[in-house]
C-alpha cells in the first residue's frame, strides 16, 4: 500500500535511518570521485520521510556520495579497495542485491565521503510493502519494468546530480 508520494528532494540525514539490505541497485556510477547508487526498495525509518520506527520502502531513490575518499566493496567473499585515500570516522554501509550480473549478487560497501545524501525523485513513493523490480523465489515483480529500466539508466536523474558526473 502506497502511503505517500515524496517528490524530488535531497535529505542529508543518512546514518542509521536507511536500510539497504532488501534494496536492489545496479549501474552504479563513480566519476570525479562522486558516487551515485540508484536504489529500489530502500528501507527507511526514524527519518523525516518516515518518522515511525516501522520500516517502510522507497520505490526510487539515489544515494549520493560527493568527494569519496574511501570505498570498499565486499563481493564474492572478497574485500576490494576501490578508493583508499582517507578513512574518516563516519562510514556509510550500503549493500543489497546488486543486479548488474545475470543473477543478483548480495554485497556490501563501506563509503566515506565529504558529503552524502539521499535524493528522491518526482515519482518517489513510500510504502509499507516491498517494491520488487525482479522476480524472487517467493514473490513476483510488482513494478513497471519500463520505469525500472529508465530509472537504472538515469533517465530521471535531477540536473544537479548529473552535474556531479559530467
Amino acid at each position: 500500500m502506497i502511503l505517500k508520494q515524496i517528490g524530488e528532494k535531497s535529505f542529508t540525514s543518512l546514518n542509521n535511518e536507511l536500510h539497504s539490505f532488501d534494496g536492489y541497485y545496479k549501474n552504479v556510477i563513480l566519476n570525479n570521485n562522486n558516487l551515485i547508487i540508484p536504489y529500489i526498495n530502500l528501507g527507511i525509518s526514524n527519518h523525516e520521510i518516515n518518522p515511525s520506527q516501522d520500516l517502510y520502502f522507497l520505490n526510487f531513490a539515489y544515494l549520493i556520495f560527493e568527494k569519496v575518499n574511501f570505498l570498499t566493496v565486499y563481493i564474492n567473499k572478497k574485500r576490494l579497495f576501490i578508493i583508499n585515500r582517507h578513512h574518516s570516522d563516519e562510514i556509510h554501509n550500503c549493500g543489497g542485491a546488486y543486479l548488474d550480473y545475470e543473477k543478483a549478487v548480495f554485497n556490501d560497501m563501506e563509503i566515506c565521503s565529504e558529503k552524502s545524501y539521499l535524493q528522491t525523485l518526482k515519482m518517489s513513493e513510500i510504502s509499507n510493502k516491498m517494491w520488487l523490480p525482479v522476480d524472487t523465489p517467493k514473490y513476483k515483480i510488482n513494478m513497471n519494468q519500463n520505469e525500472v529500466e529508465q530509472f537504472y539508466n538515469y533517465t530521471f536523474l535531477p540536473d544537479h546530480i548529473s552535474a556531479l558526473i559530467l
